[in-house]
């Protein structure tokens, strides 16, 4: 999983959606208050589904 901090992320959001959707790969935001994950929604969704079964 690739690392990108808050402020690269702000400024390629729309460059990372892609990234995530195409390479399937969760990607983290560092922050100084705590690090996020973006995940493309298809995977989102697949989680969803193995944690509810």
């Amino acid at each position: 999983m690739s690392a990108v901090s808050a402020t690269s992320a702000r400024s390629n959001l729309y460059r990372l959606i892609d990234q995530v959707n195409e390479e399937s790969d969760p990607l983290t935001i560092t922050g100084q208050r705590g690090n996020a994950v973006l995940v493309g929604e298809a995977d989102w969704q697949a989680i969803q589904e193995t944690l509810f079964l």
